[in-house]
């Protein structure tokens, strides 16, 4: 009896470093995000051509196999497209590129090795010829060294990243020359987010707040001479009003000086006001 072909592949590779598109899906979306696209591997590497259907139920199980909610999982799908994890071949039904390469792969060696089986059974091949043994031996160190990575799909141009910057940076002024030079950073993810952190400050300084912001970079500019790694000007010196007085409010609730320790302070020359004769002495 024919054995039946098989479907899918029982394992997958992970490298232990992910690459920037996972990070920025752990930083959009921690935990979850990395749980969601692990169990949307298992799914897809499980069927014929790397496809997992989410539409209606399959999508609710789905979504419940990862502790999420539909809305949870719809967010991290449209991330994933973003990103370039995920390919939507049909509505509500999705792939990826290296899933789908490696499964190709994969049945490309399987179909080799039945219809060598097949040779062998008929003699046409012998294993113990040389020249058969040592091409079967190159076969297995490929698919040894397929298994042990897995190539990250092209992200799309700019990236989330940039996107991020785009939409926290207060000027929106030559954005493909801001995009441009985007391209250049090592470290897109880590950057965006040392980013926005040092915009919390600098929207709010003089230079920037001036004349409706005229002085604001360009965000080309911006980028090219790493602004971000600017230092914060040090806070405006505290107002001193002597040892007395804590601050100005104080002033007015400070303690009033009797008729007695005013004379002592004037030599004695000082008279209350109502113990003056009307038009002599100190009118204050």
């Amino acid at each position: 009896m024919a054995r039946s072909k098989k479907i899918g592949l029982d394992y997958f590779p992970l490298d232990v470093t992910f690459n920037e598109q996972i990070q920025a899906l752990e930083t959009l979306h921690g935990n979850n995000g990395l749980v969601w696209i692990l169990k949307f591997w298992q799914s897809a590497y499980k069927t014929e051509h790397g496809e997992v259907n989410l539409n209606g139920l399959f999508g609710d199980l789905s979504a419940n196999n990862a502790r999420l909610s539909p809305e949870q999982q719809t967010k991290i799908i449209a991330d994933c497209i973003q990103l370039g994890l995920l390919v939507e071949i049909s509505r509500g039904v999705y792939t990826s590129n290296g899933v789908r390469k490696r499964i190709a792969e994969v049945s490309k060696e399987r179909e080799y090795a039945i219809n060598y089986r097949k040779k062998e059974l008929l003699g046409e091949q012998s294993p113990n010829n040389p020249q058969t043994m040592g091409e079967s031996r190159v076969k297995e160190s490929r698919v040894e060294e397929r298994k042990e990575k897995i190539i990250p799909p092209t992200p799309p141009k700019g990236g989330l990243p940039f996107e991020q910057f785009w939409k926290a940076y207060p000027k929106k002024t030559g954005k493909g020359a801001a995009e441009k030079a985007w391209l250049k950073i090592k470290c897109p993810v880590e950057t965006v987010l040392n980013i926005i952190s040092a915009l919390q400050w600098q929207v709010k300084s003089e230079q920037w707040t001036k004349e409706h912001g005229q002085f604001i970079p360009m965000p080309a500019t911006y980028i090219n001479q790493r602004r971000w790694e600017d230092e914060p000007p040090p806070p405006p010196p505290q107002a001193s009003y002597g040892p007395r007085y804590q601050n100005p409010n104080d002033i007015d609730n400070g303690p009033v000086a009797t008729p007695e320790e005013i004379r002592q302070a004037l030599g004695g020359y000082y008279v209350p006001r109502e113990d003056r004769p009307a038009g002599e002495g100190l009118d204050t």
